[in-house]
């Protein structure tokens, strides 16, 4: 059953990983740059909410995504229980 098929969902959970992995990192660095380098505070400041923002939408949509998944895995597995 076409409905029941997980593959897009199975890509996009493997997008969503790297996208959050990404984020992440950039963060990170962000905040290492501000603790090592004199940075414009207000600057940084809008570049790390960005950022942040940025790793939760994509940290939401995997959410999203994920439950989606077990939805269709639930189904799949009830369909062809009967």
């Amino acid at each position: 059953m076409k409905s029941l098929d997980t593959t897009v969902l199975e890509s996009e959970l493997s997008e969503l990983e790297a996208e959050i992995n990404i984020a992440a990192e950039f963060i990170e660095n962000c905040i290492n740059e501000n603790t090592l380098v004199a940075l414009d505070q207000t600057e940084y400041q809008k570049r790390y909410d960005a950022l942040v923002a940025r790793f939760d939408k994509a940290k939401g949509r995997q959410t999203e995504v994920t439950d989606l998944f077990a939805e269709r895995k639930a189904r799949k597995h009830q369909i062809e229980a009967t």
